[in-house]
């Protein structure tokens, strides 16, 4: 599976692009380093460190199920679909800390 973040408008957050906490700290993403699953989230790795995406209004997501980016958590995968999410971790360029 490869995932994605989606900011509060649903518009894609690519690596490199630029983020405010709550707090009102600027960050600069950078990947993905936990998958969301059953009760977690997920995490994203940030020039600021490692945070859940909620510390930046954004959301990880499935990026083949745009239909479901809204309403992600509220559909959780089946044990096929997390069974494949579990055998097809692959890690991404930036750095061996970011997952796809």
């Amino acid at each position: 599976m490869h995932w994605k973040l989606v900011d509060s408008n649903g518009n894609t957050v690519k690596p490199g692009g630029s983020l405010t906490s709550f707090r009102g700290d600027h960050a600069t993403f950078e990947c993905i380093t936990k998958s969301p699953g059953c009760g977690s989230t997920g995490k994203i790795k940030t020039t600021l460190g490692e945070h859940y995406p909620s510390v930046y209004d954004c959301t990880i997501v499935d990026a083949h199920r745009q239909d479901l980016d809204r309403d992600f958590f509220r559909y959780p995968m089946s044990p096929a679909e997390q069974a494949a999410h579990e055998n097809n971790m692959c890690l991404c360029r930036h750095t061996s800390d970011c997952i796809t």
